[in-house]
């Protein structure tokens, strides 16, 4: 994935775009073991870079609300300490 986004990335610029905005589905890490797999996740997200080489790169981490809530306190704390946009994602009931 990362490979993906660094050559949209210079695709963006060779092409005199703006940049790239990738939004990630984070379910994959609770959909195997939910919260036993925090600290994968917490570790992933750490490994994304705020920004690319040429900056152009915006990311958003998307969560289920439901999947989010079962993080505990300190997670979602270090979670945000990373620098990293997240994004909840809850059902309405219309």
């Amino acid at each position: 994935m990362k490979k993906l986004v660094a050559s949209l990335s210079q695709r963006a610029r060779k092409e005199g775009r703006i940049g790239v905005t990738a939004i990630v589905d984070m379910g994959f890490f609770f959909l195997f073991g939910g919260d036993g797999r925090a600290t994968e996740l917490i570790n992933y997200e750490a490994s994304l870079a705020p920004k690319t080489e040429g900056g152009n790169v915006r990311g958003f981490s998307c969560y289920h609300g439901g999947n989010y809530d079962t993080l505990k306190d300190n997670q979602k704390k270090e979670l945000a300490q990373k620098g990293k946009k997240l994004l909840e994602v809850t059902e309405s009931a219309s």
